[in-house]
């Protein structure tokens, strides 16, 4: 969604929460401690899965999926180093790979099977076989602003402790 509105700081900044929380405890969790990164619930939940995905699919190479095809608006950060690449991607009758260099949030050049496309290409839904993409991108410097600091960070409190007296619920 971020990616979506344009905030792609916003967008590396869930993306890399993904990454780093996955890294750290070598499975994707449903709970982790923001503090600490530790993971305290849900092992090899889907969605956590599927958020990790959708970092690379829609984020780093920017597919956005339409009703004639696919097209691309890749972010690469500048924190992760590439080329990066993608292969055996199935998409209805066809395999894509995927191949991406540079750094920023503007698309410079996009070659599908090694003839060069309008900026504005959109991968079709009814083509066959194998094809690979291949984009380059820069950083325009434009920057959005996202409300990471530390001022406003919030610390909740632990979980109280309940207790069941009889038909009377308290908790600490």
């Amino acid at each position: 969604g971020a990616k979506r509105q344009g905030n792609n700081q916003l967008a590396e900044e869930i993306m890399r929460s993904c990454m780093i929380g996955a890294a750290m405890n070598l499975t994707n969790n449903e709970v982790i401690h923001y503090q600490t990164g530790k993971a305290s619930a849900g092992d090899r939940q889907l969605w956590s899965v599927a958020a990790q995905l959708a970092g690379y699919y829609r984020v780093l190479f920017g597919m956005d999926y339409t009703v004639d095809g696919i097209t691309f608006a890749p972010f690469v950060p500048e924190w992760m180093d590439g080329p990066f690449e993608l292969t055996d991607l199935k998409y209805h009758d066809t395999t894509l790979n995927l191949k991406l260099s540079g750094k920023g949030d503007t698309l410079v050049s996009i070659i599908v099977d090694g003839e060069e496309k309008d900026l504005s290409y959109i991968f079709p839904t009814d083509l066959t076989g194998e094809h690979t993409v291949e984009m380059v991108v820069s950083d325009s410097g434009e920057r959005d602003s996202i409300n990471l600091k530390e001022e406003n960070l919030v610390i909740c409190p632990e979980l109280p402790t309940m207790q069941l007296n009889g038909d009377t619920l308290t908790w600490n």
